[in-house]
């Protein structure tokens, strides 16, 4: 069996997106399945968003097949928007690029000319008119690889499959904005959204929530199937062994809906009440700065906590896991307005250190984290400050700061590995029933 994979991101590009591709790459072969993935030449500097704009990839498609699957990856297109970002950097002409960056996108479903994606969709069909395949998956974002996956269904009479790491219409982030120009491109959006899903033979998500919303929305059979992680770190010596401080980490992006606030509040009155100094405590963020509206929401939240706070850009996956195996908790942050499974979550508990929820969510966060023993869980900030200095007392006294230890055996069937030996069983299921 051979199967199609339109994704956009793909390492060597450093984010979550790019990983659940690259997991099916390297898993469907041990499990019957040939992959073949159409992404973009990218290269490894992806710490800031310039950096990413000013990649310059290949001159030419080209093609790799290995022994269990085939890359092809097409030259990087950039609009104009992203040319002004990488000649002028992320400070100038921001209100000319973000009025911009909304018409190329909102131009971009009717007319190709505005589409800096569209060699993935000519790369796709030219392999398609040489080679058979069985199913093709589009991942997004970004959602234009659903029109491209729309499109070749039609043309080849391949079924294929809209594979959200996130909402479209049902984006819980997005559906936080007003105003009349998003509710225009909202609405706009969801018409090409209805149009393209109509042809799927079915969809998947990342949590089971998302799936049930997704499925209902388009009247479509819909699948599960976790981010998840690559692999478990070794098991290590436990930090509370280490002098002070005691160390928070959080890797990855920081959304509106996440409650930071209430980490940073707790910090602030711990400090103000002389109950904690900076000694005592470091908060490390990793990838913050990323993202200049998030690094500013944190670091401008009091100058009292800049001693307790260190930043960084996006860093090398090596260095940033080496950071999150050297914490005492790994911070995940639940979301105000709707319970979600972030992507981060899966890398902390591969890291077997303790995670610690901020706050709870009483749904499927709070129980992930109880089915796996994977760390704790606080509900207010009165209960983190109780929480922070519970756990400096522990350090210094060098005792165990979080019992009992991850359950191994549940935690497996969230790897990638188990995730995609999932989905490819469901494809060899489905493929005889598939309408063609």
């Amino acid at each position: 069996m051979r199967v199609l994979i339109l994704a956009h991101d793909y390492p060597p590009l450093n984010t979550i997106g790019g990983r659940r591709p690259y997991s099916w790459f390297r898993y469907f072969p041990e499990n019957g399945i040939h992959p073949v993935v159409v992404t973009k030449s990218w290269e490894d500097a992806s710490s800031t968003a310039v950096e990413i704009v000013s990649q310059k990839g290949a001159a030419e498609t080209t093609l790799e097949e290995t022994e269990g699957g085939t890359l092809i990856r097409v030259p990087l297109k950039k609009n104009y928007p992203e040319r002004l970002l990488a000649t002028y950097g992320d400070t100038r002409y921001v209100t000319r690029r973000r009025a911009l960056s909304l018409l190329y996108l909102l131009l971009s479903f009717p007319f190709r000319s505005f589409d800096k994606n569209y060699s993935i969709y000519l790369a796709a069909e030219s392999y398609l008119k040489e080679n058979k395949v069985d199913w093709i998956i589009a991942t997004g974002e970004p959602f234009i690889l659903f029109k491209y996956a729309h499109l070749l269904s039609s043309k080849f009479r391949i079924p294929w499959i809209a594979d959200y790491r996130d909402g479209w219409y049902l984006n819980h982030n997005r559906a936080q904005q007003s105003g009349m120009v998003f509710l225009m491109q909202w609405q706009w959006e969801f018409l090409f959204e209805k149009k393209y899903l109509r042809s799927s033979s079915f969809l998947t998500s990342v949590d089971p929530l998302l799936t049930a919303k997704l499925g209902k929305l388009h009247n479509k059979p819909a699948y599960t199937f976790y981010n998840g992680f690559e692999e478990l770190s070794p098991v290590k010596t436990d930090t509370s062994k280490k002098d002070l401080p005691l160390t928070f980490c959080y890797s990855g992006t920081l959304y509106p809906g996440h409650q930071a606030e209430l980490l940073l509040q707790a910090v602030k009155e711990l400090h103000q009440s002389g109950a904690i100094t900076p000694a005592e405590l470091k908060i490390h963020f990793i990838g913050l700065e990323f993202y200049p509206e998030q690094h500013q929401r944190v670091a401008g939240y009091s100058p009292e906590l800049n001693a307790y706070i260190e930043t960084t850009k996006r860093l090398p996956r090596d260095q940033a896991k080496r950071l999150m195996n050297d914490s005492d908790f790994l911070i995940v942050f639940s979301d105000r307005w709707t319970p979600v499974l972030p992507s981060k979550m899966y890398e902390s508990v591969a890291s077997r250190r303790p995670v610690l929820i901020v706050p709870g969510d009483h749904s499927i966060l709070d129980e992930m984290v109880n089915e796996l023993q994977a760390g704790a869980i606080v509900y207010s900030v009165e209960e983190l400050k109780n929480f922070i200095l519970e756990k400096i007392r522990a350090k210094k006294n060098h005792e165990t700061l979080f019992e009992p230890k991850l359950d191994v055996e549940r935690a497996m069937r969230y790897s990638r590995e188990n995730q995609a030996k999932e989905f490819a069983s469901l494809l060899k299921s489905l493929s005889g029933n598939s309408s063609r």
